[in-house]
């Protein structure tokens, strides 16, 4: 039997993540810091939750009601016990269904969507039957995933993923043929010396005049964490962990 994953300490939330499909990681902590956020969201949606950390990040960078769902049920239900412990367990909602399922059946339009989604296409599939789900599109298609964002997109509202450079490349493709179109991203390097491993995308109904793009370097040469990933992480990260 595996050991459980001791609770991460952010400076204001403690997510337990040992149930959980995909535990705290850089992707997340850069997805969540990240987005830009207007003020005026008022309801977000987070598309496989996992423990629940890129939801309770966005709860404390904004007013917004958050939905978060996900396929794993003890995900959901980890990422449930997660928000109750929280400062913001009345604006959070952790529901075990799928995006499809979820899509056809709610009438709530969402100001952001947001996600970490199954990826990797073509690649070999792990033996783990949980990463299986949260890492590869067995569930959820890139096709499904637009069609579903869109309907549940409120006219004015964003979606937010983040992707490997490759998959990225297909998405921007799939989602401006159904009406989404790319606004801003961020490319994240591994190392200076490395090339983009991957992209944050932000899309919307409507398309941009100019598309802002940004780089970011995750860790230096020598292996610490950049000025600017601990700059843009800076609200969440416990005082003294990077």
């Amino acid at each position: 039997m595996k050991p459980a994953v001791a609770p991460f300490r952010f400076r204001q939330f403690t997510l337990s993540h040992h149930q959980s499909t995909m535990k705290a990681g850089t992707d997340a902590m850069l997805l969540g810091s990240w987005l830009p956020l207007t003020g005026q969201e008022q309801h977000a949606l987070d598309v496989g939750t996992g423990s629940g950390i890129v939801a309770l990040m966005l709860a404390q960078r904004s007013l917004a009601f958050i939905d978060a769902i996900d396929i794993h049920q003890p995900s959901v239900e980890e990422a449930a016990q997660n928000f109750s412990a929280s400062p913001w367990g009345n604006r959070l909602n952790a529901a075990f269904i799928s995006f499809q399922k979820f899509a056809l059946q709610q009438s709530q339009r969402y100001d952001l969507i947001v996600s970490n989604p199954p990826f990797f296409r073509n690649s070999l599939l792990p033996n783990d039957a949980r990463l299986k789900m949260a890492k590869h599109n067995l569930n959820l298609s890139i096709e499904d995933f637009i069609s579903s964002s869109l309907l549940l997109l409120a006219p004015e509202g964003r979606l937010a993923v983040i992707l490997p450079i490759p998959e990225a490349a297909d998405f921007c493709a799939d989602a401006e043929a159904k009406g989404l179109y790319l606004r801003r991203q961020l490319f994240l390097l591994p190392t200076p010396e490395c090339t983009p491993s991957r992209r944050i995308l932000l899309l919307a109904r409507q398309p941009a005049n100019e598309i802002i793009t940004q780089n970011l370097t995750l860790r230096q040469s020598n292996g610490k964490y950049s000025e600017e990933y601990v700059a843009l992480t800076y609200d969440f990260h416990a005082e003294g962990y990077l």
